[in-house]
């Protein structure tokens, strides 16, 4: 990718944060529970982490008017992503992975790397820094099923490793109690021998496709998201894909999140019994999360295998 691009969406999330940056945002009911608007409510799943719907499908960006940060910390690293919107526009930054999340897609690494990282309880490491902007199309805001929104979002991936950047696109919407989401993106690995003892590097390079549908009814919200990589270049890539059900409650200041997540790739499987590597195609796993709402500002929580490690990360968010 030309550094044209890279520029033009730096300058776009600038403009958000001059144009905005003497209004505050609402609270945490429009940020986090997406309901001061239709076209807000049209870029929401049930992931309770907005950074990573950002970094899956880029219209997930917050428009409505504030900024907003949010950090995910887990084994003295912080994951973080930083958010801007100005009432029809909004724009993000994150240098962290959505690959190897539970709401991501499987990430890529050789054998070794897997079993070291598992074996040790460590995270995917991030290769990326993440920009993103989303507008909004159409909006209608008026009863529950008589409200509509259609945003457009596109973002660019810039890998540190290999200082390529990749394009996609996402769009999202809302017709009434119903939500949908589609993106479609390039993406690339930089896969490092290191550990076999070899000098040997290689740039792992595929497209991603999700899809999202979802129904969202008083303090309810449950999606159903489907990804999966397209054109691969790398073995564990073919044919791979995951499918998540989540579902989220919102109760006075607590919000509650479940999600089961069935992953098929030819990738091996980490037996914590014996501590090695098993040849399972089709992979199941669990999420759960707890947030509360600190004040019309803040929220924190605890998310439980978000890094597939079935480990427990500490989650915070602000919105101003």
């Amino acid at each position: 990718m030309k550094p044209s691009y890279v520029h033009a969406l730096g300058y776009i999330f600038l403009l958000c944060f001059l144009l905005s940056s003497d209004g505050l945002a609402k609270d945490l009911d429009c940020y986090i529970f997406l309901n001061c608007g239709s076209s807000s409510r049209s870029g929401n799943t049930a992931n309770p982490s907005t950074g990573n719907q950002i970094r899956i499908n880029p219209s997930a960006v917050p428009t409505q008017k504030g900024f907003g940060l949010e950090g995910i910390y887990f084994n003295s690293e912080t994951d973080f992503s930083i958010v801007q919107g100005i009432g029809r526009i909004g724009a993000a930054v994150s240098p962290s992975n959505s690959d190897e999340t539970f709401f991501g897609t499987p990430g890529l690494e050789i054998t070794q790397n897997l079993l070291d990282r598992k074996v040790n309880g460590k995270k995917y490491p991030n290769q990326k820094i993440n920009l993103a902007t989303a507008f909004v199309l159409a909006e209608k805001n008026k009863s529950l099923f008589n409200s509509y929104a259609l945003k457009l979002g596109v973002m660019g991936k810039y890998n540190q490793l290999t200082k390529h950047t990749n394009l996609g696109s996402g769009l999202s919407g809302m017709l009434g109690p119903l939500t949908f989401g589609y993106s479609n993106y390039l993406d690339e690995t930089l896969l490092d021998y290191g550990i076999t003892g070899s000098t040997f590097t290689e740039i792992a390079k595929y497209r991603v496709q999700t899809y999202s549908a979802g129904l969202s009814v008083d303090s309810f919200l449950l999606d159903v998201s489907y990804l999966r990589y397209v054109d691969p270049q790398y073995a564990y890539t073919d044919e791979s894909q995951v499918r998540i059900i989540t579902l989220s409650y919102n109760y006075k200041k607590l919000i509650l999140t479940v999600a089961d997540r069935v992953e098929d790739s030819y990738r091996p499987v980490y037996d914590e019994d014996t501590k090695t590597l098993l040849n399972q195609y089709t992979k199941k796993d669990s999420f759960q999360a707890i947030q509360y709402i600190v004040s019309n500002h803040m929220t924190v929580g605890l998310l439980h295998n978000y890094y597939l490690l079935h480990e427990l990360a500490v989650t915070a968010t602000v919105f101003f």
